[in-house]
């Protein structure tokens, strides 16, 4: 699930390819139907009303030794410290850094975000999805804190959704980049729009052209991301016109060789473009090109 592996922060291995030579391009035929097929998908998990970023409305982050009790009603679902008869599903400590699930009540429906597995309560492991009826919590074990997403499947954003909005495929946007590393990759904090901080590292330089104008951006290594996992923010020319103001994310792969093909056609929008509870990473100012990217995602407008 494309949605569920950006929810938690890991990146997709598929969308850059290199070897040690020339980056391998696939044909015309197969690319595009890989694009077309993985819009579509992503689009149907946008519908899913208990884990789509259009029904999320609040995020929390546990620290070690804090619990959260979820308390619900008709109207609202919230977080407080303390349980009561409105609680049926709480979060406790288990130890430095980690949390285990509890149902007080019954109607709490447990599973793994990326499929349908049943969860028992205990540990909290993976990311995972907790559904009180009209209400959700995703929950996600990140280092030192537990984040859990609050969803509303009733809200209006999520009830007008009928699909997200995207450039025409275009080739001419599936750029071969050489890449240029750091021998000892730099440690680099990222603002956020929740005015916190990520901590990532300098992991290479991808120079490239679009239209013939030379770009460059820099390729992050995001902490706990497996290894070869590559991430860009950047904004462009189109950012805060046809696309996000806040710019746009690649996911790539790090290859063995020296290049690398950059899809742009697979720029995705942060997810704060869809609510204010997510707390997304602002491009830095070496990752803001003068060209525009007509390409992949356009601004979600709500």
């Amino acid at each position: 699930m494309v949605l569920a592996r950006r929810m938690a922060a890991v990146i997709l291995a598929a969308i850059a390819v290199g070897c040690a030579a020339e980056a391998s391009l696939p044909d015309e035929s197969t690319w595009r139907k890989a694009l077309l097929d993985e819009r579509a998908g992503t689009d149907a998990e946008f519908r899913a009303p208990a884990s789509s970023p259009l029904s999320a409305i609040d995020r929390h982050a546990l620290r070690s030794g804090e619990a959260a009790y979820v308390h619900v009603d008709a109207s609202e679902v919230r977080l407080a410290d303390q349980g009561g008869n409105s609680a049926p599903l709480s979060f406790q400590p288990a130890g430095a850094s980690r949390w285990s699930w509890q149902a007080a009540a019954s109607g709490v429906a447990a599973t793994l975000l990326d499929g349908d597995r049943p969860l028992a309560p205990g540990p909290v492991t993976a990311l995972s999805v907790f559904r009180l009826g009209r209400f959700s919590v995703v929950a996600q074990p990140v280092p030192d804190s537990l984040v859990l997403m609050l969803h509303d499947s009733q809200r209006e954003e999520l009830r007008r959704f009928g699909g997200l909005d995207y450039f025409a495929p275009d080739r001419g946007y599936l750029v071969t980049a050489r890449i240029e590393r750091w021998s000892e990759p730099q440690q680099v904090t990222l603002p956020t729009t929740r005015r916190l901080e990520k901590s990532y590292r300098r992991r290479a330089r991808l120079r490239f052209a679009i239209g013939g104008q030379p770009c460059e951006l820099i390729a992050l290594a995001p902490a706990g991301a497996p290894p070869g996992a590559l991430f860009v923010p950047f904004r462009d020319a189109t950012s805060g016109k046809s696309t996000y103001a806040g710019g746009r994310y690649l996911d790539l792969r790090e290859p063995d060789g020296d290049t690398l093909a950059i899809d742009f056609n697979r720029a995705y929008n942060p997810m704060c473009n869809y609510s204010s509870a997510f707390n997304c990473p602002i491009p830095p100012p070496e990752n803001r090109l003068r060209v525009a990217i007509e390409a992949g995602q356009k601004t979600h407008d709500h």
